[in-house]
């Protein structure tokens, strides 16, 4: 079964790469340029797919924020109109409970 031949490639080093692969043997060096080199062929697929999905979840932090705000200030607007000045330190009281107690408040969806 024929097999390719190894490629021998040259590059420029910088310093501490040049110092570190000096510190390998000739087949340790080049069985990990070669499997370092794979590595970072298959994550450039990967970080595509990453940000993708990164991008995804930011719309819906987006438009969960957006709607999160606008729910906020229509509750404030409601406690004060019905409730008058002190609602506004009631509410504060809450969401400080909120903030420093469990860190995860409760979500509604609609």
């Amino acid at each position: 079964m024929p097999t390719e031949k190894n490629t021998k490639i040259t590059f420029y080093a910088e310093p501490d790469i040049s110092k570190w692969l000096d510190s390998l043997d000739a087949g340790q060096k080049s069985k990990t340029i070669n499997n370092l080199l794979r590595d970072g062929m298959q994550q450039k697929h990967g970080l595509d797919e990453q940000l993708a999905l990164i991008q995804g979840r930011l719309k819906r932090l987006e438009q969960d924020s957006r709607f999160d705000g606008f729910s906020i200030a229509a509750l404030r607007r409601i406690m004060l109109n019905r409730f008058g000045p002190s609602s506004a330190d009631e509410f504060k009281k809450e969401y400080d409970d909120f903030y420093y107690g469990s860190r995860n408040p409760p979500r509604t969806t609609t």
